[in-house]
Formats: structure tokens, C-alpha cells, sequence
């Protein structure tokens, strides 16, 4: 009830009523209680009235309804009776006619009484007709003749007394079951006014038949003669749902008035629609006309007796309400406007005004005090607002700033004049007029909020701040506290991009990463590159203890990092060796730093895996050593490539010497024993030679198809007939052995070499072993073995060093086996050393093998038999040129001499071209490439064989290039000249 009286978002409406006008209000509130029950009485009365109505209505309706139940029932007799006469089944016409007549005087309700045949001509009726007319067409007549039985009919007028009537119809029916003539009777419209009469129709109702089609039969009253006149269709329709009883209160189509009305059905046994509807009404107005004047007439008393006790309160209410009131309220008006200070306690006596006067002055003197106190808060307030860190203001509910603190004024660079009277959005660069309504609501009803936002500062920059608001629900004021965070923010951005920046580097660092706790070493974090190295997953090291996980080899090593962790809190690339989950240990170096994390020490370690470094560094070794060797093979190769030189002019002297002797002394039996002698030892000198310039050489230069079983053979043969006699040789050789490509000459050498390390391995005798095998796909193997003292890690390792040996001074050289590998790295194979102590030493040669067989035995085919040769040999050695031209002369060659390139030139401009140039390859001043440049210029086509120890790659490529220039290895012999000539004119 209250908040009825209360305006939407202001005080309720009866404060703002005067009080004398809330008193009068009073005084009418206590009169409607009487009213009230008045009304409710009148309205139990109405309803009364429509509850009586309504049964009489029901009353007069089963009156009727039963009236035309009887008459129904009274007809249904007659007919019957009359259908089993036997004057109407013999259709004897005029006695029937005179009953007819008779039964129709006797009843004035009825309208006629006749009989029809089948085909609906009436034979014999009541009222007598001038012609015969039909009823075949009536209703009643189809209805009884179909169905057998009593049928109604329907609104008509009759064709024999030409009145509206009602007519029924009933079979006649023969023994057979058959009907044979139809009974009709009809009845007067205005018998229904009997019917009314005998029920008394209450006051104002009116009452209608209506036939099936909606015609009406009768209405009483009926002042607008609609008797024979269709019903309303919307009614009638309204009606046809309508059970058979039904009375309800509607507006009536033809008067348009409120009624009680009543509907009833009535029908005859058999039929569906009713042969007659009654329909019957009261105005409501009528019924309730009494009720509301008995409403009338109270509520006229109440209001005479509320108007006498209005004016006796109204005088009562001025006395002693309305003058003791106005009092208090003068008084209050005074002391709002700081005028009052007198008691009115004194003026105002007796009752709770008396009690309200005293509580009133009490109030007035508390007031004072609080007023006081007040003053003594704000001041307080002001100093602390004054004195605080924070920013402060006060704006109203439009958002204008009332009062500011120097402490905001700091903040933002602003002064007090330059902000107060300003709004918010001015200074709050966040904030529009709307969000400050919006937030001010919300303060309104949650209380205090707090949220952050961006204050403009007087130089143009921007200052974030922590806000918080809360509502003076006394002045309607918002207070507003700041606080400067654009400090703190830049700490927590520089904080955030550190965190970032440590879990990007986290992350992204190839080496692994973990933080664990110091005390158990528990992981609690770590990369990808700690999974990576110990091959387990995140999942699997967070929470566990690196002892538990086996990731150390050796728990006490963890033990050593951690005793010196925790006493100088780091260790910095400390190498260890860890293990990965499938077990494979590696080693690593790490790295680790003692942090406060969470108020615990926690270790943050770097371990980075340096198992490729260090197998970096070892192959790094392996190649410095391997360098090293092939550089002192190097040194060697030079140093013998000049002693090659000087024994290859030798030995070509020698050869010469001999060859000529043979030729000249060929009957000297005595002679040719020591040549032949001189022969043998020059060629081992040869072959000597071409060990020794195997030290200059990383590839064979002459390449043949060898067979090493036959070389193996040669070589042993020589070897057993001076070096092996006491020496057991056992030689596995396997058959059909592939051939290989290479120097037949070094590869025996290289053998040679392996068999004298045997023997000075075994001083005391023992067993040497040859062994030729396939090796692995497309190599032979060559195998020496020893059952010597064999050789420790370190000679072992050694071994193949140049200048390295175990013999003592004057039995070795230290170049044998150097010798061997360089052989070997020449025909791109490998040599390796298989040895023990007390085990002997296998020496393992492999070489390429080509895809065919090996070669049959033989140095290749004989030299073409050439006719005699103008030569010019250039040679800077003296007995070169003193001991060949002698051998070449022999042969029936002519033979031009000269000591170096420029004098080759000028023999070639006095003499001409010869048939064939010897050049030697090593010559002071101009060298051998040089002069054969010369020479072709002048001489295209002329055939040049360049003699040499050694072919350097640089000479290859020259002689490669030029088809009528070949090489051809010093010493050599005038049958050798003869196929290099062959090749050049093959070539």
C-alpha cells in the first residue's frame, strides 16, 4: 500500500501531502470499510437476482419442455390408434373424413387431421377440399414414409386451411410390414400460448419456438409480428453447437442488450435435429434493477454519515494535531537555517507531540554537537587529504570536479585552479560523460569500486592510475582516490618481456636446460633441449629425482657438483659424464647457478653434449697425425726424388755400357756372365730407384693389369734363395683371383718390404705366411704374416711413421713400411696393421681389383722393327750423353747430342728436324716442359719423348694435351723406346 503513494525515483507522494490533507485522507480511508461491505452486499444481492432469474427462466423452460413432451406423447397414441382402424386401412375415404372431423372439434389445438396413399395425394382430411391436393413434398410425410415411424415437420402453411402450422406424420402399415398410407396432424401456431399461459413467463421475458431451419414458430411477445420470419443466422449458428440445455448470460442480436438465456432442444426418437428449439431470455437489467437501487440507497446513507464525521475530525484534528505540528515545523525551518536555539518543549505539552517537542530539543542540542564535531572531521580530512601520497577529488553526479589534493596535483603537474570546475573526460583520457554516469550508478549500488584508467598530464603525457570510487550517500558525492602505477607498470612490462625473453632463450637454446631443486635435485622445469639430449619427455623429468632417473653415470660425481655448488653457488663448464634413457652414457660439460626462486634454492644448470666435439677433436687428431705422416712422406719423397735422379742417369749409363757390350761382345762367354751380373744388379737398383720415387707419388702413373698370385710367386722366389732360407714360407694364394691395376714394379717392392719386417721380427727363424684372398666386394687382399715378438699399442700406432724404427742404429731405415703405404695410397688401396705383443704382426695390403681375369705373364708385346732413326738426346748429365748415343748407334741409329734446352733449339734451327727427340725432363736453366714448348712451336708434329724418374702432375697434364709427346721412365732401354714410339703412333 505504501509504495502505491511513492513517485518513481523520489520521496513518496503522501510526505509531500500536507499533513491536514493526509488527516482528511484519514477520515475518508475509515468510510471505506462501510462502503466497502455496502458494495460487497449489493453485489451478493445482484447475484441473487441473476441466480433466481435463472431458475425461473429453467423453470418456465421444463415447463414447456414437458408440456410438449405430453403432447408428443399424446399424438404418438392418437396416430397409433388411428393407423390400426380398420376404416383407414380399407381407405374408406368418408367415414374417415367425418372422424377426422369429429377428433378435430373435440381439440382446437388442432389445425387438421387427414390421411395420404403413398404417393402423398390426401384421400380423406379434417377440413374438406374443393380438389385433392398433395403433401408428398412435406418433411413429415418423406420422414415417415422412410423411416417408419412418428416424424415432425417444420414451418408451414397449411395447403387446407391456409394457416401456419406444425405437422406430424405416421405410417400406416399392411400385415406385410409395409407402409401404406401416411397420417398427418398439424397443429395451431397459437396452441403454444396455452403452453406459455399455464407456465407464467416471468416479468420482461420473452420466449420463441424455432423449428429445425431456424423459422420462427412463435415468440411472446412478439411486437414485431417475426412469427414465420428465419431466426438470426449468427445465432442460429451459435446454437447448433449449443448442447440440448443451456442457459447462459449473452448480448442478444436483435435488441443488442445483456439477457439470461436459455436454450432447449427437443426431439423425437429417431430423429438427429430437433423438430423444435426453445429459446428463451430476460433482460439482465431487469433482474438486476432492485439489487442496484438497494446499492443506491445505502451508499446515499454511508455518505451523509462520513460527511458528519469528517467535519467533527476535521475540528478535532485542527486543535490538537494541526496547531501543535505547525509548531515543530516553524522550529525545524529555523533550525535548518541555523536561526533556532529556543526550546519549544514548553510550548507543546501532553501526548506524543509533547514527547516529539522534547525529542525535538533534544535533537537540537545534539545537532549542535555533531556540528562541531563535524567541523573537526572535515578539518582532520582535509589535512590528511593535503599530507597524502594518493590523488584525490571529489566531482557530482554530472561528473564535475568539486575538489582536488595536492597529492593529484604532483601526479598530473595540474594546479588546484586549473582542475576544479572542469569534468572528468577533460583530465581522463579513458573516460567519457556516459562511463562516468555508468560508474557512478555502480558505486551507487555496490559501494566502493576500483578499476585503472589514463590521466592527462599538463605536459602532454600520460600518467596510469589506480582508481578508486566510493559514493557520499550524505551530499551525493563521488570521492576519488589515485594512485600513480605508470612506475610500477614499466616494471611489470620490463618484468613480463623478461620473462619472455628468458622462456624464448629457454626454450630456443640447442643446450639443456633444467631447474631442480638444490637439496634433492628434483626437476622442476625443463626445454626441449634437455629432452633432446637425454631422450625422455617433459612428462617423464618434471617431479623426478635425477638420481632415480640414472641420467648421472656416477651418482658420486653428482655429489662432487653439488659440494662445490653449494660452496661458491656456481660451477662453470665442469665435464661429466651422463647417461640417456636407452642407457648410452655421453659426455657433457655443465654449467650451474644457485637462485632464489619462491623463497627456496633452486639450481638452474646448462649441460651441453660435447660427445660430437669431442669426436670432432679426436678425428682432428687422427688428421693432424695423418697430415703430419703424409707430410714427412712428403719431405721424403723430395729428398729421394733428387737422389732418384742422380741413380736413374747412373743406372742409364750402366745399362747402356752393357747393352753395347752384349751387342759387340755377344761371343765373350766369360763377358757376358758378368754383364748379365752388372744387368741383374742395375734393374734391382732400378726397381730401388722406383721404391724410392714412390714417396713423391699419390697415384700410379704407369697402370697395368698385375696377377698377384704370379707376382706374389716371383717375388717369393727371389726371396727364398737368399733372405727365407731359414724361415718356414707358407703360401696360401687363392685361386682364380681376380687381377688388379697397378705397378708391378712397386707392388713387388711393396711386398718385399712386408717379408724383410717378417724376418727381422723373427731373428731366431720362425714361419712366414703369404696369403692372397678376396676381400671385401671388388678388393684382393694380400696378406703377410709373422709369428714374431709383435708390437705394442704405441709401436703399433707408430708403425707406418717415415723415419720410425725399433732396429737399433744401422739395421733399419724406418722407411719400409712408410714405403708400403705410400704404395698402397698410390693404387688407392688401404694397408693395415693387425698386432700383439708376443702374437706376431698381419700386414693387410688391399687393392681394387679390375672385372676380368688376370693377365697372362709377360711384359707386353715386342716392339715393331723400325728402320734407322735420325735422334737428337738432350741431356744436361755427361754420361747420359757420353753411354746412350753408343747403345743407339748400335742399333744402326744416328745419334745428335746436346747438354740443354737452348742448345737443342739451336741444333734444330743449323740441322733441321730429326725423326725422334730424347728430352730429359730435370734440366738447369730451361727444364724439359719448357723445351718441348719450343720445340713444338717450331715443330708441330715432330715425335718427343720426355725421359724421367718421376712425372709431376703438371707434366701429366702437358703430355696429355699433346698426342706426338709421351714420357718414358729413365733408366730405359732402346726396346722400351721402341714401344713408347709404338704408343705415340698408336695414339
Amino acid at each position: 500500500m505504501y509504495e502505491i503513494f511513492k513517485a518513481p525515483g523520489s520521496m513518496p507522494l503522501l510526505n509531500r501531502i500536507p499533513i491536514k490533507s493526509q488527516l482528511r485522507l484519514v477520515v475518508l480511508i475509515m468510510g471505506l470499510p462501510m462502503a466497502g461491505l455496502i458494495l460487497f452486499l449489493g453485489l451478493k444481492a445482484r447475484q441473487r437476482a441473476v441466480e433466481d432469474a435463472t431458475r425461473d427462466l429453467a423453470r418456465l423452460g421444463d415447463a414447456v419442455r414437458a408440456e410438449q413432451a405430453g403432447q408428443v406423447a399424446s399424438t404418438r397414441q392418437l396416430l397409433t390408434v388411428l393407423a390400426h382402424l380398420p376404416i383407414i386401412r380399407n381407405r374408406e375415404a368418408k367415414p374417415v373424413a367425418r372422424l377426422f372431423e369429429d377428433l378435430c372439434a373435440r381439440n382446437p389445438a388442432l389445425s387438421n387431421l387427414g390421411v395420404a396413399d403413398r404417393s402423398g395425394r390426401v384421400w380423406a382430411a379434417a377440413v374438406p377440399s374443393s380438389a385433392p391436393f398433395q403433401i408428398g413434398d412435406r418433411r413429415y410425410f418423406q420422414q415417415a414414409l422412410r423411416r417408419g415411424r412418428l416424424a415432425s415437420g417444420e414451418y408451414v402453411v397449411s395447403r387446407a386451411t391456409g394457416r401456419p402450422s406444425l405437422n406430424f406424420g405416421f405410417p400406416v402399415v399392411d400385415a406385410a410390414g409395409q407402409v401404406t398410407d401416411i397420417l398427418s396432424i398439424g397443429f395451431h401456431l397459437e396452441s403454444f400460448k396455452g403452453v406459455l399461459e399455464r407456465s407464467r413467463m416471468p416479468s420482461g421475458a420473452i420466449l420463441t419456438f424455432v423449428d429445425h431451419r431456424g423459422v420462427i414458430l412463435y415468440r411472446a411477445p412478439d411486437a414485431l409480428g417475426r412469427v414465420g420470419t428465419p431466426f438470426d443466422a449468427r445465432t442460429m449458428a451459435e446454437i447448433q453447437g449449443f448442447p440440448d440445455e443451456e442457459i447462459h448470460v449473452g448480448r442478444s442480436a436483435l435488441l443488442g442488450e445483456r439477457r439470461i438465456i436459455l436454450t432447449y432442444k427437443l426431439r423425437l426418437e429417431g430423429e438427429t435435429e430437433p423438430y423444435l428449439i426453445i429459446r428463451g431470455g430476460i433482460p439482465l437489467d431487469a433482474v438486476l434493477a432492485g439489487a442496484n437501487r438497494s446499492i443506491l440507497r445505502n451508499l446515499s446513507f454511508m455518505g451523509l454519515v462520513w460527511l458528519l464525521a469528517f467535519l467533527a475530525a476535521n475540528a478535532v484534528a485542527k486543535r490538537s494535531i494541526l496547531a501543535p505540528v505547525g509548531t515543530l515545523r516553524e522550529a525545524s525551518l529555523r533550525l535548518a537555517r541555523g536561526e533556532g536555539r529556543g526550546a519549544i518543549a514548553d510550548r507543546i505539552q501532553g501526548g506524543e507531540l509533547g514527547e516529539l517537542a522534547a525529542t525535538f530539543d533534544d535533537m537540537a542540542r545534539q545537532l549542535r554537537h555533531r556540528e562541531a564535531a563535524l567541523e573537526e572531521s572535515n578539518a582532520r580530512l582535509e589535512a590528511t587529504l593535503a599530507l597524502a601520497f594518493d590523488g584525490y577529488w571529489s566531482n557530482d553526479a554530472e561528473g564535475r570536479i568539486l575538489d582536488v589534493n595536492d597529492a593529484y596535483c604532483r601526479i598530473t603537474g595540474w594546479s588546484r585552479e586549473e582542475i576544479v570546475g572542469r569534468f572528468i573526460p577533460e583530465f581522463d583520457v579513458l573516460d567519457s560523460v556516459e562511463t562516468v554516469r555508468e560508474r557512478i550508478a555502480l558505486s551507487r549500488r555496490e559501494g566502493v569500486i576500483q578499476f585503472r584508467s589514463r590521466h592527462r598530464k599538463a605536459d602532454g603525457s600520460r600518467a596510469e592510475v589506480e582508481v578508486r570510487v566510493a559514493l557520499d550517500p550524505r551530499t551525493d558525492r563521488c570521492l576519488c582516490f589515485f594512485r600513480d602505477i605508470t612506475a610500477a607498470l614499466r616494471a611489470e612490462e620490463a618484468l613480463r618481456a623478461s620473462e619472455e625473453r628468458f622462456e624464448v632463450a629457454f626454450e630456443a637454446s640447442p643446450d639443456a636446460i633444467s631447474l631442480s631443486t638444490l637439496q634433492e635435485g628434483r626437476y622442476l622445469l625443463v626445454n626441449e633441449g634437455f629432452c633432446a639430449v637425454s631422450g625422455r619427455t617433459r612428462e617423464e623429468v618434471v617431479g623426478q629425482l635425477a638420481v632415480d632417473l640414472g641420467i648421472w653415470l656416477d651418482p658420486q660425481e653428482r655429489d662432487q657438483w653439488v659440494t662445490q655448488l653449494r660452496a661458491s653457488g656456481q660451477v662453470a663448464s665442469m665435464e661429466v659424464r651422463l647417461c640417456r634413457k636407452d642407457g648410452t652414457p655421453f659426455d657433457a660439460l655443465l654449467s650451474a647457478r644457485v637462485i632464489r626462486l619462491g623463497g627456496e634454492d633452486v639450481c638452474l644448470s646448462v649441460t651441453r653434449d660435447i660427445t660430437p666435439l669431442k669426436r670432432a677433436a679426436a678425428e682432428r687428431r687422427r688428421l693432424e697425425a695423418e697430415l703430419d705422416h703424409f707430410q714427412k712422406l712428403e719431405s721424403l719423397g723430395r729428398l729421394a726424388g733428387g737422389v732418384a735422379h742422380d741413380m736413374n742417369n747412373t743406372l742409364a749409363a750402366i745399362l747402356a755400357v752393357t747393352e753395347v757390350l752384349r751387342i759387340q761382345r755377344a761371343g765373350d762367354a766369360a763377358l757376358m756372365g758378368s754383364v748379365s751380373l752388372v744387368e741383374q744388379a742395375a734393374g734391382r737398383g732400378r726397381e730401388m730407384v722406383k721404391s724410392l720415387l714412390g714417396f713423391t707419388r699419390k697415384e700410379i702413373t704407369q697402370p697395368v693389369p698385375v696377377d698377384v698370385n704370379a707376382m706374389v710367386r716371383q717375388e717369393m722366389g727371389l726371396l727364398d734363395r737368399t733372405l727365407l732360407k731359414k724361415y718356414e714360407l707358407v703360401m696360401d694364394l687363392a685361386e682364380d683371383l681376380p687381377a688388379i691395376t697397378g705397378e708391378p714394379g712397386s707392388l713387388g717392392g711393396a711386398l718385399m718390404n712386408l717379408c724383410v719386417n717378417a724376418a727381422d721380427a723373427m731373428p731366431g727363424g720362425g714361419r712366414l705366411r703369404i696369403v692372397t684372398r678376396r676381400g671385401p666386394a671388388g678388393w684382393v687382399e694380400l696378406v703377410v704374416e709373422d709369428t714374431g715378438e709383435g708390437m705394442t699399442p704405441e709401436v703399433l700406432r707408430r708403425a707406418m711413421e717415415p723415419f720410425y724404427t725399433t732396429k737399433p742404429t744401422g739395421k733399419g731405415t724406418g722407411l719400409g713400411l712408410s714405403q708400403v703405404f705410400n704404395t698402397a695410397r698410390a693404387h688407392g688401396g688401404y694397408l693395415r696393421l693387425e698386432s700383439e705383443p708376443g702374437q706376431g704382426t698381419r700386414a693387410i695390403l688391399g687393392l681394387a681389383c679390375d672385372s676380368g681375369p688376370a693377365p697372362a705373364a709377360g711384359s707386353g708385346p715386342a716392339p715393331r722393327e723400325r728402320a734407322p732413326m735420325d735422334i737428337l738426346l738432350v741431356d744436361d748429365e755427361d754420361l747420359i750423353r757420353s753411354a746412350l748415343p753408343p747403345l743407339l748407334e748400335a742399333h744402326g741409329h744416328r745419334v745428335r747430342a746436346v747438354p740443354g734446352g737452348r742448345e737443342a733449339l739451336r741444333e734444330l734451327d743449323r740441322a733441321g728436324a730429326p725423326d725422334l727427340v730424347l728430352l730429359d725432363m730435370n734440366m738447369p736453366e730451361m727444364n724439359g716442359l719448357e723445351t718441348l714448348g719450343a720445340i713444338r712451336a717450331r715443330f708441330p708434329s715432330l715425335p718427343i719423348l720426355v725421359g724421367t724418374g718421376y712425372l709431376e702432375r703438371e707434366a701429366e697434364e702437358v703430355l696429355e694435351a699433346d698426342p706426338r709427346a709421351g714420357a718414358i721412365t729413365k733408366p730405359y732401354t732402346v726396346e722400351e723406346i721402341g714401344r713408347a714410339l709404338d704408343g705415340l703412333e698408336a695414339g
